[in-house]
């Protein structure tokens, strides 16, 4: 008999004056294969909470994803939804109760899990943080996180090496 392993699952976050976007990976970590073979899903939106639970059948066995997080201020469970997508992912849109405002972090915890990322790719969708966020004060831009992309400075340079390469066998 196969042990039942519990993982937490991958997830990413963004958010707009209004809302908080999650993308949830039924895997360890967001740059590893997914679990499409997903079964007994459980979403619960609170106020104040949200736990995922899904179990997943692999060739060698059951894995449990379980992943329950307090959130950082409140949000409003009934104008919030979710839907399970294609490639072991669930999507998660969750309204604030307060709105016009952007929350410092998505957690009450000040710890953030190691599988938890911002969802870039999301962010330039909403746009600028800096542009739609309102500051009480000038400290208050000091404690939030401040979000870079990701630089791909690497890529680049193949791409320009791969170039050189092309013009040069020409």
């Amino acid at each position: 008999k196969k042990e039942l392993i519990t993982v937490g699952p991958a997830f990413q976050w963004a958010q707009d004056m209004d809302t908080i976007a999650l993308q949830v990976k039924f895997a360890h970590r967001l740059d590893s294969p997914s679990c499409i073979d997903i079964y007994d899903q459980n979403v619960t939106i609170t106020e104040s909470n949200i736990t995922v639970y899904s179990m997943c059948k692999k060739h060698d066995g059951v894995i449990k994803f379980s992943m329950n997080h307090e959130l950082y201020e409140l949000i409003d469970p009934l104008k919030s939804s979710y839907e399970f997508q294609s490639g072991g992912r669930l999507y998660i849109n969750m309204t604030k109760q307060e709105t016009n405002k952007r929350w410092r972090r998505l957690l009450r915890s000040d710890q953030s899990p190691n599988n938890m990322r911002v969802w870039y790719e999301q962010l330039e969708r909403i746009g600028d943080l800096e542009e739609n966020t309102i500051f009480e004060t000038d400290d208050a831009f000091e404690d939030l996180v401040h979000i870079e992309r990701p630089r791909n400075g690497r890529k680049k340079k193949n791409k320009k090496k791969k170039n050189k390469k092309r013009k040069a066998s020409k």
